[in-house]
């Protein structure tokens, strides 16, 4: 038995210059960090034979190519594993939609653990890029590269994406700030599902159609170095400011993106002492993203009872085989 677990993730700055149709014109950059909420991939040996899968539904196959979920599919045939083998998927926060990059914490888990079945030692470099492939080439998803990349590599990184396809990573040692994020930064479900692929074909489109595009997403970029700043400064109003900031410019990215009932949460969240906040993720649904003063947590926590709170902490290890009874 092996298993494996990807930290899911909260981009604080930069989401949308991680899109191709925006680094290859011009670099992007994304400022995040991962949480310890994680998915799990569990995988042994299959003793009757072929390939078990269990997810939302079970499959039974004896080929890679009848696989139906595409990313155990292209993740197989991608590392060309044939073996007799019984996978089962498990989640800290289930279903899609959640903005958190739940499914590219699934493709790095599930590449980790494969290769780790065949005995192949990745580092969180080739994970990321392994994950990017399998998601954005072999399964045709319009999404960008921080997720693959924040899951694989855990803590808070700064990402930069080239135009020639290369990821350069600057991983922070935050050392006593990561007890300020902790207190800082709160998460909360909307109870809005949504799928992001529509969004993300539409900001593709626009990306491709609209010079004010490219403009809002590098106004979004120009943010990182400012948020950076704001974190080692420990800065819980400018994070606020930042955040709602570029909330506002990624509204005119995609249509539906934000609606009636995310404006009024948002608004409330302020209303009851937040200094700012986003969605995360694509947009339509899903987590929002609150910065509260560490002081004043307690007492916005009393007023802000509208959502359901999901606590969390920064994840610091990334991608990790946590059992694996072959070396017992």
């Amino acid at each position: 038995m092996i298993v494996a677990r990807a930290p899911l993730r909260v981009s604080l700055a930069g989401g949308g210059s991680d899109l191709p149709g925006f680094y290859r014109q011009e670099f992007g950059e994304v400022l995040s960090f991962a949480i310890n909420k994680y998915v799990y991939l569990a995988g042994h040996e299959y003793f009757a034979g072929g390939m078990r899968l269990s997810y939302s539904k079970t499959e039974t196959v004896n080929n890679v190519e009848d696989i139906e979920h595409p990313l155990f599919r292209n993740s197989m045939k991608y590392l060309s594993f044939s073996g007799d083998i019984e996978l089962s998927s498990f989640a800290d926060v289930p279903g899609s939609g959640t903005g958190l990059g739940s499914s590219s914490a699934f493709t790095v888990a599930l590449v980790h653990l494969l290769s780790t079945f065949k005995g192949i030692s990745l580092s969180s470099q080739e994970l990321a890029k392994i994950a990017c492939e399998i998601e954005i080439e072999l399964c045709g998803e319009p999404i960008g590269k921080q997720d693959q990349y924040a899951s694989a590599f855990g803590g808070m990184n700064r990402f930069r994406f080239n135009s020639d396809e290369s990821v350069d990573c600057s991983n922070w040692d935050l050392g006593g700030h990561v007890s300020f994020l902790n207190e800082t930064l709160l998460l909360y479900h909307t109870g809005i599902g949504r799928s992001a692929s529509s969004i993300l074909k539409e900001q593709t489109t626009r990306l491709d159609t609209e010079p004010d595009a490219i403009q809002r997403i590098r106004k979004i970029r120009d943010r990182v170095d400012e948020m950076a700043s704001c974190v080692l400064q420990e800065d819980s109003k400018g994070i606020g400011r930042l955040l709602s900031e570029s909330w506002l410019d990624k509204q005119q990215l995609a249509t539906g993106i934000s609606n009636n009932r995310i404006d009024g949460l948002l608004e409330r969240a302020i209303s009851c002492g937040a200094s700012g906040g986003k969605l995360v993720g694509a947009g339509g649904g899903g987590f929002l993203l609150l910065c509260v003063d560490p002081q004043n947590r307690k007492t916005f926590q009393e007023k802000f009872t509208d959502l359901r709170h999901l606590p969390f902490l920064l994840d610091t290890v990334g991608s990790r085989i946590v059992y694996n009874d072959e070396v017992n």
